[in-house]
């Protein structure tokens, strides 16, 4: 139970994501400058950057360091979440 108090953030930042990604498409606002812009790549970058971020943090305030493949490894979970985001999007 005390490891989580490490990861608490970043489980909080992985539940949010997965709620704000559940919303059906009619309820998200439609901007045509935002499309132009490609805002939605940016804003995936961030949401799925700050799961790397709060991970990353939650690992080294538990060891006191972290390597980098464990930033690799991060990465490449919040990569698959991402994914498996996109499956849920596109198969529901």
């Amino acid at each position: 139970m005390r490891t989580i108090r490490f990861y608490l953030p970043a489980v909080v930042w992985i539940a949010l994501i997965l709620f704000l990604c559940a919303l059906p498409g009619e309820d998200i606002p439609q901007a045509s400058l935002f499309d132009q812009l490609h805002v939605d790549k940016i804003v995936h970058f961030g949401l799925f950057g700050g799961i790397v971020l709060w991970l990353s943090i939650g690992y080294y305030r538990q060891k006191g360091h972290i390597s980098n493949g464990m930033l690799i490894l991060i990465a490449l979970l919040a990569s698959a979440y991402g994914l498996a985001i996109e499956y849920m999007q596109k198969y529901r």
